[in-house]
């Protein structure tokens, strides 16, 4: 079961925890944990730009660069 499935307890009315496997997760209320691989490439993410790509767009920077980049109209001035 990874740690998005399971329910996070309250600490206080701005902050939530979660044990896992013995390791304690601490996190502001409201806010989505996101996956620590790229469902499209299933790597595993290794940078910011990778987590906000992963927030924004639910892939990896790579993989979206590479999906807009052949969505690309190949016209040329």
């Amino acid at each position: 079961m990874s740690i998005l499935d399971k329910e996070w307890i309250a600490i206080d009315k701005n902050t939530e925890s979660i044990i896992v496997n013995g390791i304690e997760f601490i996190r502001p209320k409201g806010v989505e944990t996101i996956k620590i691989y790229c469902d499209s490439c299933n790597l595993l993410v290794s940078t910011v730009e990778d987590c906000e790509s992963l927030k924004s767009n639910s892939v990896c920077e790579s993989c979206f660069d590479n999906k807009s980049f052949i969505n690309k109209d190949n016209t040329y001035n």
